[in-house]
């Protein structure tokens, strides 16, 4: 299955288009933005006939740059408000639900003394459960 990243990254930016969504890692201007990141959340528990993932749990964080704080608190609210979904279509499976796990958290500042939020999120994706034949 394909990565989720893309489709988390484009239902910010549509949901939110005076913002700028990014996936993956942070370019260093500009100084407002959300920082998109995924990683598996757990091993599969429903597996098809050949040992593939046929239900995966990804764990995705989105992380709010801003100035000052309460800027970046402000666009992790947005985003928290944004992004939880069921049934979102993507090329490597369907996403069956999308849920926040906690209200956005102040957990720092960057190098340039920039203002980090987090807020992170569970998504549940259907693979395919039969595979096609090679023909």
């Amino acid at each position: 299955m394909s990565s989720v990243l893309p489709v988390i990254v484009a239902r910010l930016a549509s949901a939110l288009p005076d913002a700028t969504v990014v996936g993956g890692r942070a370019p260093d201007t500009p100084d407002e933005l959300l920082l998109v990141r995924s990683s598996p959340a757990g091993s599969p528990t429903y597996l098809n006939a050949s040992g593939r993932a046929a239900i995966e749990y990804h764990a995705i964080q989105v992380l709010a740059r801003a100035l000052a704080i309460d800027d970046a608190e402000a666009l992790a609210w947005s985003a928290y408000h944004a992004l939880p979904a069921r049934h979102l279509e993507d090329t490597g499976g369907r996403i069956d639900w999308l849920t926040a796990n906690h209200a956005p958290a102040h957990v720092g500042f960057d190098q340039n003394d920039r203002a980090i939020v987090s807020v992170n999120f569970t998504l549940q994706r259907w693979g395919d459960l039969t595979e096609e034949e090679d023909e």
